[in-house]
């Protein structure tokens, strides 16, 4: 193979062309997981009681998710620059 020889594989078309493709499929994912969590939360607001516990918890799950998502966008911007 061409690796095998010493050649630089990350200026092989292939290979960046699958780099790509990958990027994008860890985009769509977390997308497709943050709009999966806010219909939950949406889903658990119509079950909820109105009680400031009830309300409590579903804010900290929103909040939660925010979080989830602002470590999975710092964790990808580091995976692209440290490319």
């Amino acid at each position: 193979m061409a690796h095998e020889r010493g050649s630089n594989v990350e200026a092989d078309d292939f290979f960046v062309e699958g780099q790509q493709l990958m990027q994008k499929e860890r985009e769509e994912r977390l997308a497709w997981e943050l709009r999966h969590a806010e219909a939950l939360v949406v889903e658990e607001v119509g079950y909820g009681d109105g009680s400031d516990e009830a309300i409590n918890l579903l804010e900290g799950r929103i909040k939660r998710e925010q979080l989830k998502q602002s470590l999975f966008e710092y964790l990808r911007a580091e995976l692209v620059t440290s490319d």
